[in-house]
């Protein structure tokens, strides 16, 4: 096993956290060589590397994870109730945004459960005054 930190994260999710482009480049070709799923791995709340870089609004860091295999539509696991793009729509986080979108993130996604069931991605985005990306949404 992988080691982790006290919130159960591994080298590529606290890398992410940090927004270091290189750690997270050099830890997820390896691990690609290595073990495909370490890219998706939850920390103990359920957080993927790539959730926690777009909670960061760390766009290129999010762009190099997903270039090496992220699943882009993961919701994780345990108290984590959202895609990445859902993340970016309610934090307003337009780059991390329009990178998942890059990668054919479902922008059609409607949230199954927590306070916006019911809601697609865009009318969260509306809801938190993300114009910007509900447009991007829209258009997508």
């Amino acid at each position: 096993p992988a080691a982790v930190d006290s919130l159960g994260r591994n080298a590529l999710m606290v890398s992410s956290a940090r927004g270091d482009t290189a750690c997270v480049n050099i830890v997820a070709a390896t691990a690609r060589k290595i073990d495909q799923q370490y890219i998706n791995e939850c920390d103990r709340n359920g957080n993927t590397a790539l959730f926690i870089a777009c909670t960061n609004n760390f766009s290129e860091c999010a762009k190099i994870l997903l270039e090496h295999g992220a699943e882009v539509d993961d919701k994780g696991g345990k108290r984590v109730f959202y895609t990445p793009l859902i993340q970016c729509a309610k934090l307003g986080h337009v780059e991390c945004a329009r990178v998942l979108i890059d990668f054919d993130a479902n922008v059609n996604e409607v949230q199954d459960m927590g306070a916006y069931n019911g809601m697609t991605v865009a009318d969260i985005a509306r809801l938190k005054g993300h114009f910007d990306i509900e447009r991007m949404l829209v258009q997508a």
